[in-house]
């Protein structure tokens, strides 16, 4: 996916403001620091390395006035999308990226005949759980004790895609 050309209209809102682009290695020290500071259990700079080269896995950062703002990770898997990882930066919460970088990935879902779109999240993580509800995600089940440090609950949240 190349970078969105200046000024032209992009799912994001105006290129002028938002760069929507591929993840790049020489991004993964930056992207593993955003994920140091926004999860309990982040993954790895070597586990964003190996998303870099797999054929099914979008790999993507928004970029804020040339600074990386946010990333999302997503898998298209035969019918279905999940959602993998995803993040804002602190100071650039609150002001509508993450949603930006969810409708990114389900317009991708979409249009890649997906009829799904899944996620976890943690039971404790209430606003990004208002987040996925207000875009249609609905809680499926719970998967007990799946983040292994402190033993929290997993949240599966879901999405048709098919009635859209």
């Amino acid at each position: 996916m190349p970078a969105i050309a200046p000024g032209a209209a992009s799912p994001l809102g105006r290129a002028s403001e938002l760069v929507l682009r591929p993840m790049r290695s020489e991004d993964l020290p930056e992207v593993a620091a955003i994920a140091a500071h926004s999860f309990t259990e982040p993954w790895p700079e070597e586990s964003f390395r190996a998303e870099l080269g797999s054929a099914l896995s979008h790999a993507i950062v928004l970029e804020c006035a040339g600074e990386i703002a946010g990333f999302m990770v997503f898998w298209l898997v035969a019918d279905e999308c999940e959602i993998a990882n995803v993040t804002v930066k602190e100071g650039h919460r609150r002001r509508g990226l993450g949603r930006r970088l969810l409708n990114y990935a389900l317009q991708q879902a979409r249009q890649n005949r997906c009829t799904a779109a899944y996620l976890e999240v943690r039971r404790s993580n209430l606003a990004a759980q208002r987040l996925y509800t207000s875009l249609g995600f609905a809680v499926r089940g719970v998967r007990p004790g799946y983040y292994v440090r402190d033993g929290e609950d997993a949240v599966v949240m879901w999405k048709n895609l098919k009635s859209e």
